[in-house]
């Protein structure tokens, strides 16, 4: 995660270290903030990074469950244990309510057995808990993507089946949430409190997935096992359940002004995102052209923050002037 501080400084939530990441406007490194471990202040799995009301700053720990604030100083506040939801496996925190209330992520336990070929993961739900960690009341549901199982030497493995999203897509205005499967041209918005306040479709249809997509999807598999797991890649894609379309889209952003940005799925190895922007009430307002092989993190009123990979797969945090 990326975000922006005030005196045009940038956070990274940098999960090589385990630590938060100052930067200047230069890119000059100004600060960093925790470290790897299991106590106050530490990290198991950094991965989402808020901006709070005067700088301070919110940290969600995927690996513990966690959430950590920091005051504007980089100072450890307080680190919360979301409460424990009956069924409730991989727990990840989105971006927090105005309120003070936390949005928790939380797989739940799956009605359908793991077993050989495609098989459904358990759904997601998305629960608010108050500030110092109760949970209040659960937002809504969602349906979670497909695995397939296949057997190595005797012993069952399995991945996400193709196209078949692991992570819930979902985007916090702050007030409520925005939410959907992916599946069609359709996202919801749902308050805080769990009322569905409003749909938004539009006219996309979901690309199918040809004989051609089925042996690019093959090839890259291949190529991104290398040798050394090439032999259970091939027994991964012997037999492999393709299905008939991919999503319509994969990921959800609000940005600084409410506005909804919903990210049209791309297969692995295409690398240029495009975005559909709607306003907060759901009018469509465009198809804004980005740079290639930026991954989109943040949209202010005047920017856009990001990571691109250079030539050796190196990442850069980068950010571009926005005209709305």
């Amino acid at each position: 995660a990326v975000t922006r501080l005030s005196g045009d400084r940038i956070a990274v939530a940098n999960r090589g270290t385990q630590q938060i990441r100052i930067y200047d406007s230069a890119g000059r490194h100004l600060q960093d903030i925790g470290r790897a471990g299991d106590g106050p202040g530490e990290f198991r799995g950094l991965a989402g990074l808020w901006p709070l009301p005067g700088d301070s700053l919110l940290a969600a720990d995927g690996g513990s469950g966690r959430v950590t604030l920091f005051d504007p100083e980089g100072e450890l506040v307080r680190t919360v244990t979301p409460e424990p939801v009956e069924g409730a496996l991989e727990r990840w925190a989105g971006r927090p309510f105005a309120d003070g209330t936390l949005l928790i992520e939380a797989r739940r336990v799956s009605a359908e057995r793991r077993h050989s070929g495609l098989w459904a993961r358990g759904p997601w739900a998305y629960d608010r808990h108050a500030a110092d960690g109760p949970w209040l009341n659960t937002i809504a549901m969602q349906p979670a993507g497909m695995n397939w199982s296949w057997n190595v030497q005797g012993s069952e493995s399995y991945t996400s089946a193709p196209f078949s999203w692991f992570w819930p897509r979902r985007a916090s205005d702050g007030q409520g949430l925005w939410e959907g499967d992916g599946g069609r041209a359709e996202v919801r918005y749902v308050a805080a409190d769990g009322t569905l306040r409003r749909i938004v479709r539009w006219a996309e249809e979901a690309r199918v997935v040809t004989t051609d997509v089925e042996a690019r999807y093959r090839d890259f598999r291949l190529a991104a096992a290398g040798s050394r797991y090439r032999a259970s890649t091939e027994a991964m894609l012997d037999g492999l359940v393709f299905p008939e379309t991919m999503p319509v889209y994969r990921s959800l952003l609000v940005d600084s002004e409410g506005c909804l940005w919903v990210e049209r799925y791309r297969p692995d190895w295409e690398t240029t995102a495009r975005w559909w922007v709607f306003d907060p009430g759901g009018r469509w307002l465009g198809e804004p052209a980005l740079p290639r092989g930026l991954t989109l993190r943040e949209v202010g009123s005047d920017y856009l923050l990001g990571i691109v990979r250079d030539v050796n797969d190196v990442e850069h945090v980068v950010r571009y002037a926005l005209e709305r």
